[in-house]
């Protein structure tokens, strides 16, 4: 299942057991040489807004424990994010379409003229 079919569904599954997520890392150039890199983790589902730490990457072991942090997180958000992702949809629906603009013009053609601009 594609991203795009994934945030055109219209029955998303807000269930912690179905939900659709995306965990990233990214590590970061340190601010000085042999400095511990920073990390900054984060998770979302569909196209919701993501949750997100920014830990140190020392000892490596601690990432382990900022992941799961993260995604009971995310699990204990998956209701709040459920309702907000209905409103936007609500909302998407209410908003009236866009009339499309016209192609045929009753204005003559303006012509095209040149100005040349001199400057000292």
């Amino acid at each position: 299942m594609t991203q795009d079919s994934i945030q055109d569904t219209s029955d998303r599954r807000y269930a912690w057991g179905e939900v659709p997520m995306q965990l990233t890392l990214h590590w970061f150039a340190p601010e000085q040489p042999g400095q511990p890199r920073p990390v900054m983790l984060s998770v979302t589902t569909y196209d919701d807004a993501p949750i997100a730490r920014l830990v140190s990457e020392e000892p490596l072991e601690n990432l382990l424990p900022q992941l799961q942090a993260l995604l009971t997180e995310l699990e204990q958000s998956l209701a709040i994010r459920q309702m907000q992702w209905q409103q936007r949809r609500k909302k998407q629906q209410r908003q009236p379409v866009a009339p499309r603009p016209q192609t045929t013009t009753t204005h003559p053609t303006p012509t095209v003229s040149s100005t040349q601009i001199t400057l000292f």
